[in-house]
């Protein structure tokens, strides 16, 4: 979005109820109504300065995310953050003709009474902008609450947000420590163990497990050539990022009791056991959706975001390509072990805004697509033209590693239902379905790795038609990385011979099964 596009969304949305108070207050002219008409012009007038500065900065208005950074910065950082953008002559020149202008409207209106005379007029103008700018808001960004519309009524509900945030953010961090944390067993010879957790793509959408179109070729041909062991039951134990987060790198498993963060977790455990770590992600670095992230990242030797955004942020993320830079820094950066997790924005609803709209990324339309009708059909095709770019991305970072000693293992946090079976698309756990849990999941094992691990590589093999469930991921990248606590346990690690194939997975009350 450009300056003048956001400007057009932040006097649509920002400045429209407000427009109709001043309006009705302006009306009267009783002390009261007088001290009430200041507040809220002297109020309006300060938020809008900093909306009016990052729009012009940034292109986008300050969400709960900038307000989190606000508040925990300090003194010296803020002076130094305004002196090398704020401190400007554009900026104070702009200040300066907001402010006399601001001024001299409200001096014009308080010395002819303006708007008394035309209120009528003024109410009937604001009402029509109201609906319309409220309804632009809604139709565009359905988390949107109407009080977000008045601009110092949205400061003070940001700030409330960010405030709450920080502290349950700051409960997260300090749930556990690691200081409990005994290891038992180090034998890890791995220089590099790497994740690469997708988001909301489902296996039954990729031609690597059998899906019609070809929405995989990069993959195809790396299971044809032998590189990557592809497992063929993996079910995620929910149908959204946040639960799932919370188990995948932790002890927290499904069913356990307690919150997750005071359990430990295996940047800890890594921590503990001497190996270097590193959380890159393309998804928000705070709110509702990004807590677990950043307190992942916050316990990791490099922990970055493409972005700082929170998880109602109206901001467009950037393609899944825009983690190379951060993963080339982190190899630059590498030690003697490292366990890397990268952290993708994958095939996240909004599927036509999960890849660069050209043709290359554009494979598929509603021609080649099944559906009950072209709006089926486009959505389907938009995600599966997203499958094929997060092929790209994927494999990309594997041609990263293909030269050294590393093994890469991919799942998705959750799969999607695209209009698979019903009038639905996304993922939901009220009204879950097998389409929202079956994952892809494959091991990546460079030549380099199946020449100095080959105890490994047969173990993978010999593993990838095992039943599993991803909230014991943490026993199966401990055991890959020969690395044993005392909440470790050989029969939640899928590779390991004493797996349990038993263990019945349960998803949204019902026992799973493929």
């Amino acid at each position: 979005m450009n300056v003048m596009s956001s400007f057009n969304a932040y006097m649509t949305h920002g400045t429209a109820l407000f427009i109709l108070v001043f309006a009705l207050i302006t009306s009267f002219d009783n002390f009261v109504c007088k001290i009430l008409r200041n507040i809220v012009c002297i109020m309006s007038g300060i938020v809008c300065l900093p909306d009016l500065f990052f729009l012009y900065k940034y292109g986008m208005k300050p969400d709960m995310s900038v307000f989190e950074v606000l508040m925990a910065t300090n003194t010296s950082e803020a002076f130094e953050y305004i002196s090398m953008y704020v401190l400007k002559f554009e900026i104070i020149f702009g200040v300066s003709i907001y402010l006399l202008f601001l001024f001299s409207i409200y001096n014009y209106i308080e010395r002819f009474n303006f708007v008394k005379k035309y209120i009528y007029v003024t109410i009937g103008i604001v009402m029509i902008y109201v609906v319309m700018g409220t309804g632009i808001s809604y139709a565009m960004h359905r988390h949107m609450k109407w009080q977000d519309t008045v601009n110092f009524v949205r400061a003070i509900r940001m700030g409330k947000y960010a405030y709450r945030d920080l502290k349950q953010y700051e409960i997260m961090l300090h749930g556990n420590t690691g200081e409990d944390i005994v290891i038992t067993r180090n034998e890890d010879s791995i220089p590099y163990v790497i994740y690469i957790l997708g988001e909301s793509t489902s296996r039954n959408h990729q031609s690597l497990y059998g899906y019609e179109l070809e929405t995989t070729p990069r993959l195809d041909n790396m299971k044809r050539e032998g590189d990557i062991h592809v497992f063929t039951d993996v079910v995620s134990p929910h149908s959204h990022t946040m639960p799932v987060l919370e188990k995948l790198f932790t002890f927290y498993r499904k069913g356990a009791g307690g919150n997750w963060y005071e359990y430990n977790n295996i940047f800890d455990v890594l921590k503990k056991a001497g190996v270097n770590t590193a959380w890159i992600s393309n998804q928000e670095s705070s709110g509702v959706y990004g807590n677990a992230g950043r307190v992942y990242a916050s316990k990791c030797d490099i922990g970055e975001f493409t972005l700082i955004r929170d998880s109602m942020s109206e901001i467009m993320e950037p393609y899944d390509e825009a983690l190379f830079p951060y993963i080339d820094d982190a190899l630059k950066k590498a030690k003697l072990r490292n366990f890397y997790v990268f952290h993708l924005m994958g095939t996240h609803g909004r599927y036509s805004s999960r890849y660069p709209d050209i043709d290359q990324w554009r494979k598929f339309d509603e021609e080649v697509e099944i559906g009950k009708n072209e709006q089926w059909k486009q959505i389907r095709a938009e995600y599966d033209n997203a499958i094929l770019y997060n092929d790209y991305i994927v494999t990309e970072i594997i041609n990263k590693f293909k030269d050294k000693d590393a093994i890469i293992i991919f799942t998705s946090d959750h799969g999607e239902e695209v209009y698979d079976e019903r009038d639905y698309a996304g993922h939901d756990e009220i009204n879950g379905s097998r389409w929202m849990i079956e994952i892809p999941m494959f091991i990546y094992t460079s030549p380099k790795f199946r020449i100095n691990h080959p105890e490994k590589e047969k173990a993978i093999t010999e593993a990838v038609d095992r039943p599993y469930m991803t909230d014991d991921m943490i026993h199966t990248l401990l055991d890959i990385m020969d690395i044993e606590t005392d909440e470790y346990h050989s029969n939640c690690s899928i590779i390991n011979k004493n797996f349990d194939v038993k263990r019945e997975r349960v998803y949204a009350g019902k026992i799973y099964e493929k």
